[in-house]
């Protein structure tokens, strides 16, 4: 399947407690494999859902990264949080995911923060653009979008997520709180039309 008509190979000669013992060395001694090796190694190999993200990301102006950088070195629109933009984009039509990142690398506050690209905030940001994309192709979104402070809704979703804790009290995953608060400033700012149905403009 590799191409390989021949590998190399060694025969030693074990005893059975030999054995046991190198295979608890080989198995119990694995590394870990990170998605940004999966990523990496997935591009190199051509695969669909690898190079459909990275595609995505660089229509957009952003970097689908296939490596790890210590958090002082990382940059605005660098996208890290690979499993979750992976699965964004398998849920949601291309252009919507362009359009959002297009967004997000467009307005202050985002485009150079690179605290905004960290998956705990851009999934939950890109999810909810990506739910409105009749906001988002209005020529003012991102301009209200610079206005609309995502750190405060951050900052109070975690104040309630402690006091719900303390209370002993389930609390909705932070991705889907933030996303809610995202898409509720989107409906407030942006409300949809809804065409009265039976009517006609002779009427």
């Amino acid at each position: 399947m590799c191409g390989f008509a021949q590998v190399p190979c060694q025969i030693v000669q074990m005893t059975k407690a030999e054995q046991a013992a190198a295979f608890a060395a080989v198995n119990g001694k694995v590394t870990k494999v990170t998605s940004w090796q999966i990523l990496k190694a997935a591009l190199a190999a051509g695969e669909g859902w690898a190079t459909a993200a990275n595609t995505i990301a660089v229509e957009a102006g952003c970097r689908l990264m296939t490596f790890n950088r210590n958090s002082t070195e990382k940059k605005p629109g660098e996208i890290f949080g690979i499993k979750g933009f992976v699965s964004l984009v398998s849920q949601r039509q291309r252009e919507h995911v362009v359009a959002a990142l297009k967004v997000m690398m467009s307005a202050e506050g985002y485009r150079d923060n690179k605290d905004a690209w960290e998956a705990g905030c851009m999934i939950p940001i890109l999810t909810a653009l990506t739910e409105r994309p009749a906001a988002l192709a209005q020529s003012g979104f991102v301009r209200a979008f610079e206005e609309f402070d995502f750190w405060d809704l951050a900052d109070r979703d975690a104040q309630e997520r402690r006091a719900k804790r303390r209370q002993g009290i389930a609390h909705p995953p932070k991705a889907e709180t933030l996303r809610a608060g995202v898409l509720a400033w989107i409906d407030k700012a942006f409300p949809q039309r809804i065409a009265l149905p039976g009517r006609s403009d002779s009427a």
